[in-house]
């Protein structure tokens, strides 16, 4: 793949790690959920260890099809970058290899 799909993969990847972040930080108090006080801060100051499992998730995610990255508002714009032959290419070796 292009360096400038990784690129673009990468931050999507953030984007979306640190969107659910600060949703799931918001949302728990509404449902008297305490959460561990050095995550609960903002993303900038979360610590590297939490960051990188949550970018792990994200990945996950999209790799096995439940999210896909689209335009998204804002800090980034997330196109596949790709041509469609290259990704109809990428989408079969991943059927085969399921």
């Amino acid at each position: 793949m292009s360096s400038g799909y990784q690129e673009h993969r990468a931050a999507a990847i953030e984007y979306v790690a640190r969107a659910f972040h600060e949703t799931y930080e918001k949302s728990a108090p509404a449902h008297n959920y305490p959460t561990r006080p050095e995550s609960a801060v903002p993303w900038d100051q979360v610590p590297e260890r939490n960051k990188a499992l949550m970018r792990e998730v994200v990945s996950e995610l999209e790799a096995l099809q439940v999210i896909e990255f689209g335009p998204l508002t804002r800090r980034v714009i997330a196109t596949t970058m790709v041509e469609q032959t290259d990704l109809e290419k990428r989408l079969g070796r991943a059927a085969r290899e399921t």
